[in-house]
C-alpha cells in the first residue's frame, strides 16, 4: 500500500515564498555580485598554477560551493564522475560534476588553448546534456570551464544553445 502524500498548507507554502524571495534579494546584492567578481579572480589565479583538471575542479568547487552554502546556507553536493553513453560520439564517457539539471566539464587550461580544442571540448559536453535530456525531461544547462573562462551551453526543446 503506498503511503498518502501529504499537501503542503498555507503556511509551509507561505513560509516557501518568503525563502525564495530572500534568496533572490541576496542574488541581487552589489555585495553578493563583489564577493563573486572577487572569488573569480581568485579561481583565475589558483586555475593558471594548477597542474591538472582534477585540481582545478576542487579549486572551484571548494571556492564556489563554500561562498553558496555561506549565503544560501544550503549544501552543494555534486555528483563526480558520472557515466554516460554519448549518442553523437557513439561511446561512454564521464561527466566531470553536476548539481541538478546543471553539469559542469572541466578542463585544464592548456586543452583549450586552440580554436580546435575548444570545439571538441564544447562537443564532448552538448553530447552530455543531449543524452542526459530525454532521461530527465528537463531542461538542462552545462558549462565548460578552465578556471579562466566558461562556456555556457543549454538544451533548449532538444536544441543546443551556447551562450
Amino acid at each position: 500500500m503506498q503511503a498518502k502524500t501529504k499537501s503542503p498548507s498555507e503556511s509551509e507554502i507561505l513560509l516557501a515564498s518568503i525563502e525564495e524571495a530572500s534568496q533572490e534579494y541576496k542574488l541581487r546584492q552589489p555585495d553578493f555580485r563583489a564577493l563573486l567578481v572577487k572569488l573569480g579572480k581568485e579561481i583565475k589565479s589558483l586555475a593558471l598554477s594548477a597542474p591538472n583538471e582534477a585540481t582545478i575542479a576542487s579549486h572551484i568547487e571548494l571556492k564556489l560551493y563554500g561562498l553558496l552554502q555561506s549565503v544560501f546556507n544550503r549544501d552543494f553536493l555534486p555528483e563526480k564522475e558520472i557515466s554516460v553513453g554519448t549518442i553523437r560520439h557513439i561511446k561512454k564517457g564521464r561527466l566531470d560534476s553536476r548539481i541538478g539539471a546543471l553539469v559542469i566539464e572541466y578542463k585544464h587550461h592548456s586543452k583549450l588553448t586552440t580554436t580546435a580544442n575548444k570545439k571538441v571540448a564544447l562537443s564532448q559536453l552538448e553530447g552530455y546534456l543531449i543524452d542526459m535530456t530525454p532521461q530527465k525531461g528537463q531542461a538542462i544547462s552545462g558549462i565548460l570551464t578552465d578556471g579562466t573562462q566558461a562556456q555556457i551551453v543549454e538544451v533548449e526543446s532538444g536544441k543546443v544553445v551556447r551562450r
